[in-house]
């Protein structure tokens, strides 16, 4: 929901992450470049960011210090959560607050709601114009004239409000007074215990959506009609199953009864499975596939894996060929028939950190979706729906794109003991996209690496890499940037 903030809020969130993932000090002069604005302008945005550090009572997780109108000192500490700072924000927002006054029902008409919170008519008609713009994106309207102001079919208003809430407050405060978070996790909790086999994905998006759905209902909007995604089955979490735990659950909580008509748990059942996704420890054993082909996601998922496995020329085990299908059903379901933009990495990056994570194979899957949406005629219109499923695919294969690729061969030289020295390379692993081998002995070896003396005639001609005797996130970095190079160049000859 980053679309609801005003532009000011947007470039010191920007100016944040700016300082956050930058490696050098930074400037006056570099943020006035990056952000194409004049230093006084950049210096007046850096004091203003300063001041709301101090307004969100965050100055013991963030540091900031440009005293000297030239480099720009900042620290944060490791624990800091950014989206803290993205919900301060937007609370802060007027068109935030109008969502969650129309969703509570408290928004009676544009000059009381500008009286409320100190603006003028016209400000907020000029807010409210950019908020009209993105419901929009969700295939809804916003008419102030009508009781409901945010008007649609009721699974997309469900859905721009599961977005809106989950986007906003997963990681700060309850937004529902009404409902008791404490009683319905211990009860979710307990439940679970005698459903082992229903492999819930993500308990947390389920509160949500039960906690938005309540509420509709309770305030007279229920799902009541047919809908193209009723036909979806995940075969990982099966409709039957989910249907008993949602009676089992109601019961317990004393519910009402419209959750439970068919079409409302059909909703609940399609939007848990689809906003979620499963691992590859959900695949230990293969299943069988009840597959629908008159369903468009079921084709095109199946499509997608075929086009898959001849441009890249892998072949899939039964296991990684279900962890596919599963994850691309839901993907492709969810694009086709939650309309709407969704955001699954995090604020301000809409895929970036796995572009930057893998550069190489973020331009290999962008070149197999355009062939696809060429070859393919499903393709045209999912891609239409959702421009971020590029970021998200590569996050389903990555794994499997490594088998591919040669792995950079390092040799650790260290005073480290064993146990320490196993937890560095574990590290290591995690740390690369790509693959990396430990090698005990100096023989085709791409990197040393070590925080002890190496006798050129041992290194030979290897590069080689000094480092600190207990490596530092300095160290870490600097390496990691070397063994991206040395990958390239090993996968690129």
């Amino acid at each position: 929901m980053i679309r609801l903030l005003n532009k000011d809020a947007l470039n010191k969130l920007k100016l944040f992450y700016l300082l956050k993932e930058s490696d050098e000090i930074q400037t006056i002069s570099s943020v006035s470049k990056k952000f194409s604005l004049d230093k006084r302008t950049t210096l007046r945005l850096l004091q203003a960011f300063q001041q709301d550090i101090l307004q969100f009572c965050l100055e013991k997780d963030i540091h900031l210090d440009f005293q000297n109108e030239r480099n720009i000192i900042f620290t944060l500490v490791d624990s800091f959560d950014p989206q803290i700072l993205y919900v301060n924000y937007l609370e802060q927002s007027i068109n935030f607050k109008a969502c969650l006054d129309i969703f509570n029902q408290d928004f009676t008409n544009i000059s009381q709601f500008s009286a409320k919170h100190y603006q003028s008519v016209s400000t907020t008609k000029r807010y409210l114009d950019s908020l009209k713009r993105l419901v929009k994106q969700y295939d809804l309207t916003l008419d102030l004239a009508k009781n409901q102001m945010i008007v649609g079919k009721e699974h997309q208003i469900r859905y721009f409000y599961y977005t809106f809430f989950w986007e906003s407050y997963s990681s700060t405060q309850w937004p529902f007074p009404d409902i008791d978070l404490h009683r319905l996790q211990v009860t979710l909790h307990d439940i679970t215990k005698n459903f082992k086999n229903l492999p819930i994905p993500d308990v947390n998006k389920m509160i949500v959506w039960i906690a938005v759905s309540l509420i509709r209902i309770k305030q007279g909007y229920v799902i009541d009609y047919e809908e193209d995604y009723q036909q979806f089955q995940n075969h990982n979490l099966s409709y039957d199953q989910f249907r008993e735990f949602a009676l089992t659950l109601a019961e317990t909580l004393s519910l009402p009864a419209e959750l439970l008509t068919k079409y409302e748990l059909q909703f609940l059942y399609f939007s848990l499975a689809t906003t979620s996704s499963f691992s590859h420890h959900d695949f230990y054993s293969v299943v069988d596939i009840d597959t629908n082909h008159e369903f468009v996601p079921v084709t095109a998922s199946q499509i997608w894996i075929k086009r898959f496995c001849t441009f890249f020329e892998i072949s899939l085990t039964p296991n990684e060929y279900f962890y596919l299908y599963t994850n691309l059903l839901s993907l492709h379901s969810r694009a086709l028939y939650l309309i709407g933009p969704s955001n699954v990495y995090g604020i301000l990056d809409n895929g970036s950190n796995i572009f930057k994570r893998s550069p190489d194979n973020y331009v290999k899957i962008k070149q197999f979706c355009l062939k696809l949406e060429r070859d393919e005629p499903y393709f045209s219109l999912i891609f239409k729906r959702n421009n971020q499923l590029i970021p998200q695919y590569l996050i389903l294969v990555l794994d499997l794109l490594k088998r591919k690729e040669k792995p950079v061969s390092i040799y650790l030289a260290s005073g480290l003991n064993v146990i320490e020295r196993d937890s560095l390379q574990e590290q290591m692993k995690d740390l690369n996209p790509f693959p990396i081998v430990f090698n005990e002995h100096i023989e085709d070896i791409d990197l040393i690496i070590t925080d002890v003396s190496i006798p050129k005639i041992f290194s030979k001609d290897i590069p080689v890499f000094h480092w600190n005797p207990i490596p530092t996130k300095k160290d870490l970095k600097l390496v990691t940037k070397l063994l991206s190079e040395l990958h390239y160049v090993k996968n690129n000859k």
